[in-house]
């Protein structure tokens, strides 16, 4: 074979010839094959401190025990007499599940969230696999998944990373004209979180135009799904009306906080604004140029809505994934743009394209959503959260020791811990809960005095006087929270008589447990 006719079955495989199918098809399993080694191994380094295990997980965690246990969300931990209605319980209820089923560890519900995440990236994958950037997009997507906020996602005990595979798992049927299907999917799983409602208002308005709904009815699978997400929804409302008083006061609460100025409302403007109307501005450059990237758009305003409800951390991953969905569409246009200036010019379409990921590269490198590879796991950080290093967050003799006190500290045969952080909480899977029990002032009113303002319905119960106090410091905890440590030594101290705080176990000069006992003759430390 001459060079002439190696020249031209390379641009026939560039240019995704039938007879090179097969190859590209290969290659293309082998970068999302690659990817997902990559983001297994930075979950498995990322272990207990990317991030540290969080007030959030015990929420969540501690109700998907109750089910696991009871059959009901209601979590003695956290509130002994009510539950917590602040949001749906579609996630508690899947955890519970996975619990019944392979035990309550927070390394398992992690191990959720990682799986979750995968399965996010190769809908996506697979839903860029049918376009013409597939292998620069994989390229892109490779290095977003890698970045901070989604390696933090896939190791997080929240619902993030299972709203992640929805979504892209409905991007995918939007793009093969299954509208119905992915509205129900994305309309069902508000009951895992609210927040999907975000991303399924502009779907929805795509889909109108798009997929023509006024002529086009679900199909059998379309009503199945849709009949599903009522379903659940009708199983949640069936619970909140048995517990109607708690969830008028919780609602009220839950909006109030969101809708307050440090939450929500101010995380719509300056660079925000512009971020949703540079995503405009593709839409419209889609639709003048006649590239069938709309779609990409639509979800990229629902992520970005997604992000900006209301401040909180973890919701940073759909910030990134509005920009991720939106340099996807831009770069489609205009390698498309490129092939009509250039036909049958493959190299140029070629270099082009990896011209344009390039320089999105660079872009999203120096705005901080992709990870450079010098010093990739070491320079990991999301909200001060690191990689450990050469010091573990917990060992087995970290358990053995603390077992060991809680044990030995026990009034009536039972002790009661306040434990904080209070993720560290779902560190001890095996305590019963009749020896020792742990309980997290998460909604106590005499912690958060919020609580109580609104007049409707019932609050939280106030927490008793646990048996000891126990508050850990850490370096792999954020500084940032070093407040609400302060804060709460003190009312620890002071709900003790004014006792001293009592190191009752520490290591790597970094690493220390104090103990606040209550009871009057409370056992030495070990």
């Amino acid at each position: 074979m001459d060079a002439a006719q190696t020249l031209q079955k390379l641009m026939h495989f560039l240019r995704g010839g039938d007879d090179s199918w097969t190859l590209r098809a290969s290659l293309f399993l082998a970068g999302v094959v690659l990817v997902g080694i990559l983001t297994i191994a930075v979950h498995m380094a990322a272990g207990l401190t990317l991030p540290a295990p969080w007030g959030d997980e015990a929420y969540f965690l501690w109700q998907a025990r109750g089910f696991e246990r009871w059959n009901d969300f209601i979590a003695p931990e956290i509130d002994p007499d009510r539950p917590l209605l602040l949001l749906p319980y579609g996630y508690p209820l899947l955890m519970g599940i996975v619990f019944k089923v392979f035990g309550f560890s927070l390394e398992i519900a992690r191990a959720v969230s990682l799986v979750a995440t995968l399965a996010g990236f190769g809908l996506l994958a697979t839903a860029m696999r049918g376009r013409k950037i597939a292998a620069v997009s994989l390229i892109l997507i490779g290095a977003f998944l890698l970045n901070g906020h989604f390696v933090a996602m896939a190791n997080n005990a929240r619902m993030e990373a299972v709203m992640f595979a929805i979504i892209c798992g409905a991007l995918l049927l939007v793009q093969n004209n299954r509208h119905w299907v992915a509205l129900g999917l994305l309309g069902g799983s508000a009951v895992i979180h609210p927040n999907a409602m975000l991303m399924g208002a502009p779907v929805f308005f795509y889909a109108i135009f798009a997929g023509k709904l006024w002529k086009n009815w679900p199909s059998r699978t379309g009503m199945i799904v849709i009949g599903i997400g009522v379903a659940a929804w009708a199983a949640q409302a069936l619970y909140i009306f048995t517990h109607w008083a708690a969830f008028e006061h919780d609602l009220a609460y839950r909006l109030s906080e969101t809708t307050s100025a440090s939450k929500g409302a101010s995380q719509f403007g300056g660079w925000h604004a512009v971020g949703l109307v540079s995503i405009f501005a593709i839409w419209a450059l889609a639709l003048w140029r006649k590239v069938p990237v709309a779609h990409l758009t639509a979800f990229a305003v629902g992520a970005w809505l997604m992000s900006r409800v209301r401040e909180e951390q973890w919701y940073d991953v759909f910030n990134d994934f509005a920009y991720l969905l939106a340099a996807l569409a831009l770069i489609e246009i205009l390698v498309k743009d490129v092939r009509r200036r250039y036909p049958d010019q493959a190299l140029i379409s070629l270099g082009a394209s990896l011209a344009l990921v390039a320089v999105a590269g660079l872009f999203f490198l120096k705005t901080g959503r992709i990870e450079g590879p010098k010093g990739y796991l070491q320079e990991l950080n999301v909200d001060g959260m690191v990689i450990a290093d050469d010091v573990p967050y917990f060992t087995p003799e970290d358990r053995a020791v603390l077992e060991a006190y809680m044990n030995g500290i026990q009034e009536n045969g039972l002790t009661t811990v306040e434990l904080y952080p209070w993720g560290d909480t779902l560190l001890f899977p095996e305590n019963d809960p009749d020896t020792v029990r742990f309980q997290i002032p998460y909604f106590d009113p005499d912690y958060v005095a919020s609580t109580r303002n609104w007049p409707w319905g019932y609050g939280p119960t106030y927490g008793e006087t646990p048996t000891v106090y126990i508050l850990r410091t850490s370096k792999y905890q954020p500084r940032w929270l070093d407040e609400r440590f302060d804060r709460l030594m003190k009312r620890a101290s002071e709900r003790a008589g004014g006792r001293a705080p009592e190191v009752i176990h520490s290591r790597d000069d970094t690493e220390i447990w104090y103990a606040f006992p209550t009871i009057a003759e409370a056992p030495p430390a070990p």
